[in-house]
């Protein structure tokens, strides 16, 4: 599992908080799903999601607990992470 974020631009930085990705190697957890648990945090942001047999895109809201989610080898997601105020 490979985790990245980059900071924006000057012109971008009042809105974004930062551009992130997330990539799964195909053999991770011998090519298998497993959980992956995401830590609260209090901004939005939106995930551009490739999973290796669907992509979609998703908004993610300020998460007070600490949620649970099944991900997939060779999966990539990729998210713009907005400031609280936006």
């Amino acid at each position: 599992m490979k985790y990245t974020e980059t900071i924006p631009s000057e012109n971008f930085s009042e809105l974004v908080y930062n551009y992130w990705k997330f990539e799964i190697s195909t053999d991770h957890n011998d090519g298998k799903p497993f959980l992956f648990e995401v830590m609260p945090e209090n901004t939005r942001s939106i995930v551009f999601i490739s999973h290796p047999h669907y992509s979609t895109i998703t908004c993610l809201n300020p998460l007070l607990r600490r949620m649970k989610r099944e991900v997939f080898p060779g999966s990539v997601y990729l998210g713009i992470r907005f400031h609280p105020w936006v």
